[in-house]
């Protein structure tokens, strides 16, 4: 038993469990202000932020720029705290979305689906103090 009175899963257990997780965490500056808008019946904000490798190639930081989409009050909130080139963490998981381009080719991209948030630098009225939010909607505007 743990502390909270539950059994102590098995080490296999936890095994199969992290198998069937898709969970990401990533710490990088916002390319632009977040907006969130309208999306049907919830708010959506799409972003992107860019994470530096810590590797330098020629001298220079190589950077990766990811897409990301916060739904909801996660979306609301990362929009009214958040500024261009904030340092921010995201957390939620990776989705991988399918498409044709202009040529006809089948494409796909992916992005970080963002359920969790918080700043990982200064907030932009200069505070220190990191604010998180969690997005409390259990219902997504998709299955």
């Amino acid at each position: 038993m743990n502390t909270t009175g539950e059994p102590v899963k098995k080490i296999h257990e936890i095994k199969k469990e992290t198998k069937k997780m898709n969970i990401v965490m990533e710490t990088g500056r916002t390319t632009k202000a977040i907006e969130a808008k309208d999306a049907g019946n919830t708010r959506v904000a799409n972003f992107t932020i860019a994470v530096d490798r810590g590797v330098k190639r020629e001298g220079q930081p190589d950077v990766d720029f990811f897409n990301c989409t916060a739904f909801g009050k996660t979306a609301d909130a990362m929009a009214q705290n958040i500024a261009k080139g904030s340092r921010i963490l995201v957390v939620g998981s990776l989705q991988n979305d399918t498409y044709t381009d202009k040529d006809g080719k089948q494409r796909t991209s992916t992005k970080i689906m963002v359920n969790r948030w918080e700043y990982a630098g200064p907030k932009p009225n200069g505070d220190a103090d990191a604010t998180t939010q969690d997005d409390d909607d259990d219902a997504l505007p998709f299955a």
